[in-house]
């Protein structure tokens, strides 16, 4: 499954960003720095900054309510648009299936 799993974030990774930018909800992931634009939310460590929504930071832990943000460390998980950041790493679900049009990955791949 964790195979099926990165075979899709490879076909998918950079339209992610793509889709992000365009739509606005724009995600950024440097190490324990997370930001992101739309509802933004900025999260340094243990700091976290939220407008426009309500921000409960607990250590590295914050989470934001409206597009709920989740930040463990380098992890962050925002559902709505979901996405899913690991380091430098960002993958988008949800956006992806149109976005399969933008790769040359074969079914099943």
């Amino acid at each position: 499954m964790s195979l099926l799993f990165w075979n899709f974030c490879e076909c998918n990774v950079y339209c992610s960003f793509l889709l992000f930018i365009s739509l606005g909800v724009i995600s950024i992931s440097l190490g324990v720095i997370s930001i992101s634009l739309g509802v933004i939310s900025i999260s340094l460590g243990v700091i976290s900054i939220s407008l426009g929504v309500i921000s409960i930071s607990l250590g590295v832990i914050s989470i934001s309510l409206g597009v709920i943000s989740i930040s463990l460390g380098v992890i962050s998980i925002s559902l709505g648009v979901i996405s899913i950041s690991l380091g430098v790493i960002s993958i988008s679900l949800g956006f992806c299936p149109s976005a399969r049009q933008l790769t040359h990955c074969s079914p099943g791949s």
